[in-house]
């Protein structure tokens, strides 16, 4: 419990930098730039993370899942790891390539040449950010979790201050998703670094095992990152599609707001996916169920108390930050977001339990529901009714998770939840 406690204080700790410095990136580009600006930013933003699950081929839920059951076992960590990034490397570089030759057809669709500009400057940062997620998720599989909490920590202070780099030397709106490609870039750096000192990299005998198990598995699991991230940012890709950079600027300003809430039970989440491995491993239905009662217990009253205080401070925040006094008419998109995060945010911990089981094509078709659902949600809600429409369509989205899981947990893996 000790364990738990500590590594849970140092993923906290990680999600403050990330909320700060999430929320902080948001308000430099609507201090410094306007709310087009920001509105395309955002819209890069979501085809970067959406391109990057691409690359990353489903190679890091499968090391994600592999790293708990080689504890102890130095050498079949380094070999599993080393696989992945092989695999990783493979198909990360040419979709990092694909995406800078099709950047300005994708700002054609958003009717946005400076949409297309900003993912030119974002796209080799497709390929760092793939490197680093699978080597991430190795640390997070292999209990270094305050290690992992580090590493997402540095990844968005990284960011922040090549951002910063960019505003000081005052340089055009569309070259700042150039701060993904830096930060990225160093964070690979830093990486490397720390496996090669705590484990290393190994290329013997077992890689060819370990090529083979990761392809298998990283195939069945391939679109589960992908829709994982698509489902967090078809709000923005739908509203940016019916409306203008301006409105998506200031629907973006609440919604990550609401991201940086969000990350709250992601958190959890990541302290629990070893424990859940192993429970799930050793059908052990006794302590699964005290474990997911004790934080839904815990987790939807704490998540509604920040909610509200994060939509109490909204507007008054806005008002003395931003000159553009537009913003402060996103508070109720963040008060919709952030109702939809705290019903569902006691199941979103144990949203990956399908993966941990190692059954991800039960995990996809749940994903798979979800992103369907969210989709049609927003198309269905955006064109009557703008941003506002885009909250109802996400947060009812994320209050499905907890039907899905629960019905998909005891039908697939005949484990209740």
């Amino acid at each position: 419990m000790d364990a738990i406690r500590s590594n849970l204080i140092w993923n906290i700790a990680s999600l403050g930098v990330l909320g700060i410095t999430g929320l902080a990136l948001n308000f430099i580009i609507a201090i410094h730039y306007n709310s087009g600006a920001l509105g395309v930013f955002n819209q890069v933003l979501a085809v970067y993370l959406i391109t990057s699950q691409i690359a990353v081929g489903g190679f890091a839920f499968s090391v994600l899942a592999a790293m708990p059951l080689s504890v102890g076992d130095r050498r079949a960590q380094a070999d599993s790891l080393s696989a992945a990034l092989l695999l990783t490397a493979a198909l990360a570089i040419p979709t990092a390539t694909l995406l800078w030759l099709i950047a300005e057809p994708i700002g054609n669709l958003f009717s946005s040449p400076p949409v297309g500009a900003g993912i030119r400057w974002a796209a080799p940062g497709v390929a760092f950010f793939a490197l680093n997620k699978v080597m991430l998720l190795s640390l997070n599989g292999a209990g270094h979790l305050r290690a992992y909490a580090a590493g997402q920590a540095c990844r968005f202070l990284l960011i922040l201050i090549v951002m910063v780099t960019l505003v000081v030397a005052v340089a055009p709106s569309d070259t700042l998703p150039f701060a993904f490609t830096g930060a990225e870039a160093i964070l690979l750096v830093v990486l490397v670094i720390y496996w090669r000192r705590v484990i290393g990299f190994s290329f013997g005998r077992a890689l060819g095992q370990w090529l083979s198990h990761h392809t298998k598995f990283g195939y069945r699991a391939y679109f589960n990152g992908l829709m994982l991230d698509a489902n967090t940012k078809i709000d923005v890709i739908v509203l940016g599609y019916y409306s203008t950079d301006s409105v998506v600027g200031i629907y973006a300003l609440a919604a990550n707001v609401a991201e940086g809430l969000a990350q709250i039970p992601i958190v959890v989440q990541t302290v629990l996916n070893p424990i859940l491995a192993r429970l799930v491993a050793d059908r052990d239905q006794v302590a699964l169920s005290a474990l997911v009662r004790r934080t839904v217990r815990l987790s939807i009253p704490a998540m509604a108390i920040v909610t509200l205080l994060a939509v109490a401070v909204f507007v008054p925040a806005s008002m003395f930050l931003f000159v553009d006094q537009s913003y402060t008419e996103a508070w109720p998109v963040l008060a919709v977001l952030g109702s939809g995060i705290a019903l569902s945010a006691g199941y979103v911990p144990f949203a990956l339990v399908f993966n941990q089981a190692g059954r991800p094509t039960l995990n996809l078709t749940m994903i798979g529901a979800l992103v369907a659902t969210n989709l049609a949600l927003n198309v269905i809600l955006i064109p009557s009714y703008g941003a506002l429409g885009a909250a109802v369509a996400t947060a009812l989205a994320m209050i499905l998770v907890v039907p899905f899981v629960k019905i998909m947990a005891r039908r697939g893996l005949d484990l209740s939840l």
